[in-house]
């Protein structure tokens, strides 16, 4: 049946310290992913993940190194409890990642000084969160799994999609510079910094 919630826990915060430990040493530049299930779950599991995350985010605030979260994805409701919880921990601006955050969420994120992550691959995602302004970084979730190939968009292949939309006039040069360069500067700081 598994471990108990307190059990859970505790290997959870250790994990996240033992991330913590590896930006310390400079083998890493932030903790993640760390958050919540995408499918439902009991109010005890939503409890814990939230206590963790909470944890994790006081973690990487005190190594002021970046906090990638994985979460579910219920729009507004989401925003407001990630940022309800990015603010208790006392989160530093654009240091918390939001994973595959929802194009309606974008500008809110932003505003809150969250950065949200918008998949390249979900037909229509990227072109209505660029419709926002560049407030966001892209990803590609890519999931290494040989049983599902192409499953989701694979990292080698954003690069084409990405300077397709500009070719296509969807964004312009300087949005893509924006989102690729100067938020993951704002971001990750001098490490991101082209040379």
């Amino acid at each position: 049946m598994g471990w108990p919630l307190g059990k859970v826990e505790d290997f959870m915060r250790w994990a996240v310290d033992l991330a913590g430990r590896l930006v310390r040493e400079g083998a890493a530049v932030g903790i993640g992913e760390i958050g919540r299930p995408h499918w439902p779950v009991s109010p005890e599991v939503r409890a814990l993940c939230d206590r963790v995350m909470e944890y994790g985010i006081g973690v990487a605030r005190d190594l002021d190194a970046v906090v990638h979260l994985h979460l579910e994805r219920e729009g507004a409701n989401t925003l407001a409890s990630v940022a309800e919880i990015a603010r208790r921990a006392g989160a530093r601006p654009y240091r918390v990642v939001m994973h595959h955050a929802e194009p309606s969420v974008v500008s809110g994120a932003w505003e809150r000084g969250l950065v949200p992550s918008v998949p390249v691959g979900r037909r229509g995602e990227f072109e209505e969160a660029a419709s926002v302004g560049p407030m966001f970084v892209v990803e590609s979730d890519f999931i290494d799994d040989n049983r599902r190939p192409g499953a989701v968009i694979p990292p080698w292949t954003m690069a084409v999609k990405l300077l397709r939309a500009v070719e296509q006039g969807r964004i312009s040069a300087d949005f893509l510079r924006a989102i690729c360069v100067d938020n993951m500067v704002r971001l990750y700081g001098d490490a991101a910094a082209p040379t």
